[in-house]
């Protein structure tokens, strides 16, 4: 019935007698029909016509159904429990119409349940706090510590640990019952303890705890301010105000208390908002309690700026057109969501304004709000929708600002280095962390940007899309790699290490960005080629040339060789290539050829660290036996091996014969060491034919090699020099794979944590 809540009946209730039912002339209206002693006694004739059939015929369903909403509201109010409770104390629970004394002890009887309800859960909850100084811990905590892993002591919780288990426990519980709408039992309770406590010890761990609890009591601040600002009219701008902070702070609390293996949403990001949230209303009662007895009808307001706000973001809703940014249309639907779930928390915590539930959310979604109002919740909205994008804009101001003028040494501008590649990350990073905003959302935004930005030049901006899509493929590969049973232990600011060579504990100047500085797009083209050899073998798909092809292809798209590229973003060949022909000549030189060779090529081999005598010797005998070897060329400080001409096909039959070898000998292996002896001729085999123009290393040594060691149930493998799969014999090639083996399993062993990079 719109606008009736249980104040509606204690006020009806207030004089102690007479029956409450709908008015006859109004049945959208309660009254109380009281009277004097004689209309008492026509009243009870009038009950003996009705049974007999005659009279008012409509009275007894009038009746009828006033105490069913009586009912229905005292259940939302005071949670079932507590109001059925109340209902037989004063004799409603098999009644068929509601007088103003049973209504008047029935509240009072709920709201004495509700307390003793809260009470109740207070002391079993305290079961599970940490103990006292001086008292000993309850058999509930010590059942808390060991049901961890690994058990804990309580001895092992520092102070700071132990105030905020309890701080939070209490809100978490509080939370789960409602303010004492409901009970919980203690098996419930146990389950909410040991997830708090293990949260709280994460979060320890990772060194955030301060930064999480102070995140967590801003987020309460925020939502009091929403619902104050709610209590006292204010206009859209203020509510849209708080909401956006309200999800700024959500989603930096939800980054920071959720651990990398965590899903940040969902279950945890609804016991996140809703615990920070009952907080809010504690403070309320506190601070403002003139305000709570209209709180929910001022959230539900039909003229309301909440209301106006929640239906501008309905409106936008379904607005995914290219030109709206992901942080936008991800802003739009945490609005829509952030006030639904704020009705439903206030719904369970204070009681229905209306029928139900669902009627109160139904209600949020019916437009009856005046034109104008509307008209300006639109404009606001849209406006701090937008902001989102505007945010993100300012990563590229402050990129192209920091190296704007400067030159390297080659005549290269500033900004074409690995260390700006890592300042570029760095500041995604904390533009993510500043907004609350997933790195994901912030990255497409910023591609957004990118093309309507005129102050970065054309080199720069696919220069940075690169970057961002190496980083995208990055999470990609977390994410898939997360659970499996070889890369698992492998920490994903690690993957970089499977795509280059070298020992992983010394590697001077190397990382993924120095990865994609030597050859643009590389960082995203090597990690989906890795992933998609991976899901091959573990789907047992032929390893044949069109796996080996695949690997190729998906690895070179969109990649360029340096050195080449590099001369693109020279002073002096601008200066000289006005129409910019030449430019783009160069760039399509550079660019890594994907498919089999049609063509000759060939491979060059440093004597000092590509080659030894014995894979010297090795390669003089191919050169002498095999029609493939056109000649090779030795200087003082190099190796080259001259490939003769061959099409595509010849290509593709070559690497189909050595990989059908492979099998062939697989089958016949007795021992690890006999698998890794074939791997090892197998990869060289490959390598040293050179099936493609340009992409070999990246395709054969880095992805095919251990491909073919994870197929055989071995290692993964990180060489320590890549191009021994030429210059090294087969037996010392085997060895640098069995090294390679060993420093995967150190970095591996060493199971840290996944971070973002750090601010600068």
């Amino acid at each position: 019935m719109k606008g009736v809540t249980l104040q509606t009946f204690e006020k009806l209730a207030g004089h102690g007698y007479g029956v409450i039912t709908l008015d006859k002339r109004n049945e959208g209206r309660l009254i109380n029909n009281k009277g004097t002693l004689g209309r008492a006694i026509v009243s009870v004739f009038k009950d003996v016509g009705e049974m007999l059939g005659i009279g008012d015929k409509t009275r007894a369903r009038r009746r009828a159904e006033a105490l069913n909403v009586f009912r229905q509201m005292l259940q939302s109010r005071y949670g079932e429990a507590n109001a059925n409770k109340a209902l037989r104390y004063a004799g409603l629970d098999k009644a068929k119409r509601l007088d103003a004394h049973s209504a008047r002890r029935a509240l009072d009887a709920a709201l004495s349940a509700r307390y003793q309800s809260r009470v109740a859960t207070s002391n079993q909850k305290q079961k599970f706090m940490t103990p006292k100084v001086g008292e000993n811990p309850s058999d509930k905590f010590l059942s808390v510590l060991s049901s961890l892993k690994p058990p804990q002591t309580l001895e092992n919780l520092s102070d700071q640990v132990r105030r905020e288990y309890n701080l939070r426990l209490s809100y978490e519980v509080a939370s789960l019952t409602g303010l004492g709408l409901k009970r919980l039992t203690d098996d419930r309770i146990q389950e909410v303890a040991r997830r708090t406590l293990k949260d709280v010890l994460s979060m320890e761990s990772r060194g955030v705890l301060s930064e999480a609890r102070s995140v967590r009591n801003e987020l309460s601040r925020e939502w009091k301010g929403l619902l104050v600002a709610i209590c006292r009219k204010s206009g859209p701008g203020d509510i849209v105000r708080h909401l956006t902070t309200i999800q700024q702070k959500a989603r930096l609390g939800a980054k920071l208390e959720s651990n990398a293996d965590d899903d940040a949403g969902g279950d945890f990001f609804s016991e996140y908002m809703s615990s920070t949230f009952i907080k809010a209303l504690r403070m309320m009662r506190s601070e403002h309690p003139e305000m709570m007895r209209k709180l929910m009808s001022r959230v539900l307001d039909d003229q309301g700026a909440l209301k106006a706000v929640y239906l501008a973001a309905w409106d936008r809703m379904g607005d995914t057109v290219s030109s709206v940014s992901p942080t936008s249309i991800q802003f739009t639907n945490r609005m829509v969501c952030d006030i639904a779930d704020m009705v439903k928390i206030l719904t369970s915590t204070l009681g229905v304004h209306g029928d139900t539930l669902e009627k109160n959310e139904l209600r949020m979604e019916t437009d009856t709000v005046k034109p104008s109002l509307r008209k300006e919740a639109l404009a606001l909205f849209d406006q701090a929708r937008l902001s989102q994008l505007n945010g993100v804009r300012d990563i590229v101001k402050s990129y192209v600002a920091r190296y704007e003028g400067l030159q390297t040494d080659d005549g290269l501008p500033g900004w074409y280095s690995a260390e700006a590649l890592e300042q570029f990350e760095r500041d995604v990073w904390s533009k993510a962390r500043q907004l609350g905003m997933d790195v994901a959302a912030v990255l497409g935004d910023l591609e957004l940007a990118l093309r309507s930005f005129d102050d970065a030049s054309p080199e720069l901006k696919e220069r940075l899309v690169a970057a961002m899509n190496g980083m995208r493929a990055g999470f990609e590969m977390a994410g898939q790699l997360h659970d499996d049973p070889v890369f698992g232990a492998l920490d994903p600011k690690d993957h970089w290490r499977l795509f280059m060579g070298g020992n992983p504990q010394n590697t001077p100047g190397a990382g993924k960005w120095m990865l994609e500085h030597n050859g643009q797009g590389t960082l995203a083209g090597m990690q989906n080629a890795f992933l998609d050899m991976l899901n091959q073998v573990r789907s047992n798909a032929p390893l044949d040339a069109q796996w080996l092809q695949r690997i190729q292809t998906i690895g070179s798209r969109n990649t360029f060789r340096n050195e080449e590229l590099s001369n693109t973003y020279k002073d002096s060949l601008k200066q000289m290539d006005l129409d910019g022909t030449v430019a783009i000549g160069i760039r399509e030189t550079a660019r890594v050829p994907m498919g089999f060779r049609n063509s000759f090529t060939d491979l060059n081999l440093r004597r000092d660290t590509q080659l030894t005598p014995a894979g010297r010797q090795e390669l003089l005998d191919l050169q002498k036996n095999d029609p493939w070897f056109e000649r090779i060329t030795e200087t003082d400080v190099g190796f080259k091996l001259h490939f003769a001409t061959k099409t595509a096909d010849e290509c593709r039959q070559r690497a189909d014969q050595i990989l059908a070898l492979h099998e062939n000998d697989m089958a016949q292996a007795q021992t690890d060491d006999d698998k890794i002896a074939i791997i090892a001729r197998t990869t060289q085999a490959l390598y040293r034919s050179h099936v493609f123009m340009d992409g070999n290393t990246r395709t054969t040594v880095f992805a095919a090699m251990n491909g073919l060691l994870v197929k055989a149930g071995l290692s993964p493998s990180i060489l320590p020099e890549p191009k021994a799969a030429a210059g090294f014999s087969s037996k010392e090639f085997a060895q640098e794979i069995i090294k390679g083996q060993q420093a995967f399993k150190a970095l591996a062993r060493q199971q840290s944590p996944q971070e973002p990079p750090q601010d600068s």
